[in-house]
């Protein structure tokens, strides 16, 4: 019973079946990282090629565009100042209800 055909191809089919679980296994984890590591170009490649790369082409011009919102931040508060002295000058012209009591006797 020790050279028994069925046993041995048993042991065989074993062996081939572990070594095919082995490979799906390995092939799953390196299917894994690699799905990982194409996400994490996708995402963090675009922001290192503009840290390292772009922003010096950048910087001038978001500096421009933060000198521009100061300019319009400052010119806001410069009519704001205009409307408040034109409502008050103006306000000084309006007429003011004034009651007068007018008494008459016959």
């Amino acid at each position: 019973m020790e050279n028994d055909p069925k046993l041995e191809d048993i042991y065989r089919l074993a062996l081939d079946t572990n070594r095919t679980v082995h490979k799906m296994r390995r092939s799953m984890l390196w299917g894994r990282f690699f799905y990982i590591l194409v996400w994490l170009v996708l995402i963090f490649g675009p922001v290192a090629a503009y840290y390292f790369y772009f922003q010096s082409y950048v910087q001038p011009y978001m500096q421009k565009l933060q000198q521009f919102e100061a300019q319009l931040q400052q010119a806001n508060q410069t009519t704001q100042s205009y409307q408040n002295q034109i409502s008050s000058f103006f306000g000084n012209f309006t007429p003011h209800a004034t009651t007068t009591a007018t008494t008459t006797t016959h």
